[in-house]
């Protein structure tokens, strides 16, 4: 069952960021020596579901060869990444 539209999360940031069926915090942001990262928090009152989003500004080649190579390994990285995590959670949580 979802949060009825008037209801919060004790994380949503009201406002310009809850809107659309959705509660959303307010972005985080995080500097890196290879460029930026954005994470907002999200709660869908239609599903129920909460969710995290994440955009990534990275720095990469100009010359178009590389820049395609370390597109794939950045994206297939990630992948691995979250996946562990997500992984590693779920089992955390079914067996406490």
């Amino acid at each position: 069952m979802g949060l009825k539209q008037t209801d919060h999360t004790a994380w949503c940031g009201r406002g310009r960021y809850c809107q659309l069926g959705e509660h959303r915090s307010q972005p985080t942001r995080w500097q890196t020596p290879y460029g930026g990262i954005v994470a907002t928090l999200v709660h869908n009152d239609a599903t129920g579901r909460a969710y995290l989003e994440l955009r990534a500004s990275i720095t990469i080649p100009a010359n178009e060869t590389a820049a395609r190579r370390q597109a794939v390994a950045i994206a297939t990285g990630v992948h691995h990444v979250i996946g562990r995590a997500v992984r590693t959670h779920t089992v955390r949580q079914i067996t406490r």
